[in-house]
């Protein structure tokens, strides 16, 4: 197992490579004058693609901690950095649902590793919305102490209370009858997610 995990990690680049060109060619089919049912067609492609994008950079960004390839690099973070990136990065694909995407600023910093924090938010709110057909998503913060918890609250389906032992389980989903569309890797704890950040 290790030593997949070791190839994968070690093969993350030239694995994305296709799928970025993929995305050239659909962003220059985009502009090229179609129909409207070309048009209709080339957004489900565009759907479709940016579904296996995600799955493909979950899986690789999980290959490269399990290879122990991906170390922790701590810094000072001002958190209002993350939640902006988060808020142009899916405010249209709320939009698009007709969901109400909130997020609440933040001052403060925190001690952390960049990458993997927004990694962690960005696969709790892309769930959130995935998840959510009426009403929205709320990111947010709330002070503890010295501790700062980072929160994504919806109104999705959520997970029963006598699942919530299991959600951080490594490939673990429930209700997937309830489910429609992509599928991902493991469990979003989907009513309240919170990581106290220290």
């Amino acid at each position: 197992m290790r030593a997949k995990n070791r190839f994968l990690a070690g093969a993350s680049h030239d694995l994305r490579q296709p799928v970025q060109a993929l995305n050239l060619f659909l962003e220059t089919l985009r502009g090229s004058g179609l129909n409207s049912q070309q048009a209709v067609v080339l957004e489900h492609a565009r759907a479709a693609l940016s579904a296996s994008r995600e799955m493909l950079d979950t899986l690789m960004d999980y290959s490269r901690i399990e290879a122990g390839v991906l170390d922790p690099k701590f810094q000072p973070v001002a958190i209002a950095g993350f939640l902006r990136r988060l808020e142009k990065e899916f405010g249209p694909q709320a939009d698009a649902k007709n969901l109400v995407f909130r997020v609440r600023d933040s001052e403060d910093w925190i001690y952390t590793d960049q990458s993997l924090l927004f990694m962690l938010l960005r696969n709790l709110v892309s769930n959130a919305l995935r998840y959510t057909d009426h009403g929205g998503v709320l990111l947010g913060v709330r002070k503890r102490g010295l501790q700062r918890v980072i929160e994504v609250w919806d109104t999705g389906v959520g997970i029963d209370d006598e699942h919530h032992d299991l959600i951080f389980q490594k490939f673990r989903q429930v209700a997937e009858d309830q489910h429609m569309g992509t599928k991902g890797l493991g469990w979003v704890w989907r009513s309240c997610a919170s990581w106290p950040i220290s």
